[in-house]
């Protein structure tokens, strides 16, 4: 993200639109050669050796099947999961935190080149800071924080964190001022992301991680299908600022709930 954006930005701004695509196609024609020649042809018989393993370090965590296989992913799995202790419960949490997120991120391009009127070259470096707030919030802050701090309080941080920057969003009249309020949001976002998929991963069986995991991104999905059409009617009809008043209602009575009536044990 940080790399392409700048480069995507600066191409287009120099040499126009349909050299950015070609330079795009570049570089996913290389990635498809790495893909040939380095991704085995045959990745069963390695996937094997790593559920022997597996069901070697956890024999209690698995189901026996007839034929010693690990069932695949499938709609009667995917529903298992779902009844699992606490996994409707974050889901939950997950879509309603993230609806107004996936509505700012559905209209995010529209809103940097027509609402802050930025050129190719400076939405690219906008996108580019985003790409760095997240890489150092994932690969940094979320980890300095699971050490000091449990799952369910990371929970209510997290909601709290993205109130925060959508509640600035409502003032976010400048691009700098924008870009403020997306380091709170970027770091609210990322947090109560991983943290809701580390917790479902810790809650379900060894073998249902797969299910579970696509059960997640099913539900992240969801809220991504309606987020366009709800983020064209606010911006239209009412404006920028309902984003931000959307977001910071939403996770308003999220953490209110969170801190009363939120569960705190997820063992």
């Amino acid at each position: 993200m940080v790399i392409g954006s700048i480069v995507g930005g600066f191409v287009t701004d120099i040499m126009g639109q349909r050299p950015a695509v070609l330079v795009s196609v570049v570089f996913m024609v290389a990635c498809g050669l790495v893909c040939f020649v380095f991704i085995p042809k045959d990745t069963s018989t390695i996937r094997k050796e790593i559920e022997a393993f597996d069901i070697e370090q956890n024999k209690e965590c698995f189901i026996e099947k007839d034929d010693d296989k690990i069932s695949s992913i499938g709609l009667k799995e995917i529903i298992e999961v779902a009844k699992m202790p606490h996994v409707i419960y974050l889901l939950s949490v997950k879509i309603i935190t993230g609806f107004p997120f996936g509505v700012l991120s559905a209209m995010f391009t529209l809103l940097l080149m027509d609402y802050y009127k930025l050129t190719p070259k400076e939405n690219g470096a906008v996108l580019a800071y985003l790409g760095a707030v997240g890489m150092i919030t994932q690969g940094v802050l979320v980890g300095l924080l699971t050490k000091h701090f449990t799952d369910e309080v990371l929970l209510k941080m997290s909601t709290i964190i993205m109130g925060v920057g959508f509640l600035y969003l409502i003032i976010s009249q400048s691009i700098f001022l924008f870009c403020v309020a997306s380091i709170p949001l970027t770091v609210g976002g990322s947090l109560i992301h991983i943290i809701i998929t580390a917790i479902i991963t810790k809650v379900v069986r060894n073998d249902q991680t797969g299910s579970a995991l696509g059960l997640t991104l099913c539900m992240h999905a969801s809220y991504r299908t309606i987020a366009p059409t709800v983020g064209g009617f606010l911006l239209e009809r009412i404006g920028f600022f309902s984003f931000g008043v959307l977001g910071y209602v939403t996770n308003l009575f999220v953490t209110i709930y969170l801190c009363f009536y939120g569960r705190t044990d997820f063992s």
